[in-house]
């Protein structure tokens, strides 16, 4: 899977650039991060416009991001990006739901999340009837770990199950892991687009009116301020 945009390289204009670049410097910046760190992330990465940080990850200044890419060259991306997405395997896809990739360095499978998570119930049962002095209350909790320690296992197993093993699954993780966080940016960098749009708009509206030259009755169009320019 490529995420170069389907007009050849040496034809890319000038928005076409801005995109490429937006998403490999996204991609740099949420390789290492989970599938829900990645959508926490994305969030602010299209607006982060720190000088060390844009050079660090190779992002272009937001200013050039939101006033030099057009909206065609973003949809076409998007239709890249989801006939990409539709080839992967389901294990590919399991296994970035799952931060098997991500997390494929860590050989304890009951990691600091599936026991904070998953054991604390039981494990808050055990501490209040150990203090209540409550045997049963112990008994509860025991076996309340027990099950939550079975079902990490169990989890664990299916994620041992999704691993990319072979060299074609590890190229395919590895590609499908950058085209949904280029979705995920993509998706940012399009609502920071629109919201530029309508703050662009008022400005021009309310510039307008200063100038005398609003339409009280109804829509700002450019018929409205000919009108309004010929006295009507």
């Amino acid at each position: 899977m490529s995420l170069s945009l389907s007009t050849a390289e040496g034809n890319k204009t000038k928005s076409q650039e801005l995109l490429d670049s937006y998403l490999k410097s996204a991609c740099r910046f949420l390789d290492d991060k989970t599938a829900k760190g990645a959508r926490k992330f994305a969030k602010n990465f299209v607006r982060s416009d720190d000088r060390n940080f844009n050079t660090h990850y190779g992002k272009p200044a937001t200013k050039d991001l939101l006033t030099g890419i057009k909206s065609e060259d973003i949809q076409k991306k998007e239709k890249e990006l989801s006939a990409q997405a539709k080839k992967v395997s389901a294990k590919m896809k399991a296994n970035y739901a799952l931060n098997v990739e991500v997390n494929k360095d860590i050989k304890n499978p009951f990691s600091i999340f599936a026991s904070s998570i998953a054991v604390l119930p039981g494990i808050s049962v055990l501490v209040n009837a150990a203090e209540q002095k409550s045997l049963a209350g112990v008994a509860v909790g025991l076996a309340g770990i027990g099950v939550a320690v079975g079902a990490v296992a169990a989890v664990h197993g299916i994620k041992k199950s999704v691993e990319a093993k072979t060299p074609e699954e590890k190229k395919e993780i590895k590609s499908y892991i950058e085209v949904r966080h280029s979705q995920l940016a993509l998706k940012q960098l399009k609502k920071a687009l629109r919201q530029e749009q309508r703050s662009a708009y008022k400005q021009e509206v309310q510039q307008l009116f200063a100038a005398g030259l609003g339409n009280p009755g109804g829509m700002i169009t450019p018929l409205a301020l000919q009108k309004k320019s010929a006295g009507r």
